[in-house]
């Protein structure tokens, strides 16, 4: 039998925070940072406010443009590549799968 690692994508691969929070002013130009951090306590799409489909549609297609210029954060392809052999591992995120792939 083989473990699962199961690890998330933003904040956890990628370093993704400020380029979410820049993005997230994009739409929501008033958002201060302390609003920002308490929409990751429970579910983010419960906590942010309802948005036109038009607008979600704007701020992801930003998040996926700017995404690949982020950084991985150091360690981690080395991690994974050290622990794939041995577990099982998957990445759960809301971030868009494409992206992830």
């Amino acid at each position: 039998m083989r473990n699962l690692i199961l690890f998330d994508f933003d904040g956890v691969i990628v370093d993704s925070y400020e380029l979410s929070y820049a993005v997230s002013r994009s739409a929501f130009t008033a958002l201060t940072l302390e609003q920002y951090k308490s929409f990751f306590y429970g579910n983010i799409f419960t906590k942010t406010p309802q948005l036109s489909p038009e607008v979600r549609s704007a701020i992801t297609a930003n998040y996926v443009k700017s995404i690949y210029d982020r950084q991985i954060f150091p360690g981690m392809v080395e991690a994974i590549r050290n622990l794939c052999g041995t577990y099982t591992l998957a990445i759960v995120s809301s971030t868009n799968s494409d992206v992830i792939d």
